[in-house]
């Protein structure tokens, strides 16, 4: 169950709450939304029902855990979400240009790449160095050397560095030097590697997964979240 509670709640109210959940066996995990609102997030309690929870002073309201997007719904957050990367601001009122190729291949190609995407007016240079294929005897990217590559040619054209992760595994490696990292459409239900990135404090480019639904995509976005 979700609990989102008035933004003027006083802390004695906040831990009446509490109280009253606990006393029925009800643990609370706190997380607060940016407009200050306190969102409390249980566990779906047993024989307590929503209009219970509900009449409880400076409760706003209570919904079962499944009608909401906690992080990713526009009712909790009514506000357009503006990222700053670098001195860029993603989501802002200007179009943000990233391009590049699929695969980090050479220091040529990504020199190439970066000076289109430069003359372009883009601001962010993407490509993958941990690439997933189909085939094992494909090309599987240049892995570490593509990382530095990339980096390198981003910071002399004074771009961002956008760089897929493929696995938990690379996850260190690539959140060590890109400045945004990019989920590919085939992780995109990969929710370990998902719930791992939420924990980077970076920006997560989340591509939707071939015939994903609508609340499918939201509740990936969730677990990055």
């Amino acid at each position: 169950m979700i609990i989102v509670l008035d933004p003027a709640i006083t802390p004695d109210r906040r831990a009446a709450i509490a109280a009253f959940l606990g006393d029925r066996g009800v643990t609370v995990r706190e997380s607060r939304a940016p407009r200050g609102d306190l969102v409390v997030v249980t566990s779906n309690p047993v024989g307590l029902t929503v209009e219970e929870i509900q009449s409880q002073a400076g409760v706003l309201r209570a919904v079962l855990a499944g009608e909401e997007f906690v992080h990713a719904a526009r009712e909790f957050h009514p506000t357009d979400s503006v990222i700053r990367v670098g001195g860029v601001d993603i989501g802002g009122p200007s179009l943000l240009l990233a391009a590049g190729p699929c695969a980090v291949e050479s220091e040529a190609q990504m020199e190439a790449c970066a000076r289109a995407v430069s003359a372009a007016g883009g601001k962010v240079l993407r490509g993958g160095s941990f690439k997933p294929r189909t085939s094992p005897y494909s090309f599987q990217g240049l892995g570490a050397e593509g990382l530095r590559i990339h980096r390198e040619v981003a910071d002399r054209h004074g771009l961002l560095m956008m760089s897929e992760v493929l696995d938990r595994e690379d996850l260190a490696l690539v959140a060590g030097v890109a400045d945004i990292l990019q989920v590919g459409s085939r992780n995109m239900q990969n929710f370990p590697l998902l719930k791992a990135l939420g924990k980077q404090g970076k920006p997560v480019l989340l591509k939707r997964g071939l015939a994903s639904n609508r609340e499918e995509i939201l509740l990936a976005a969730e677990n990055i979240l």
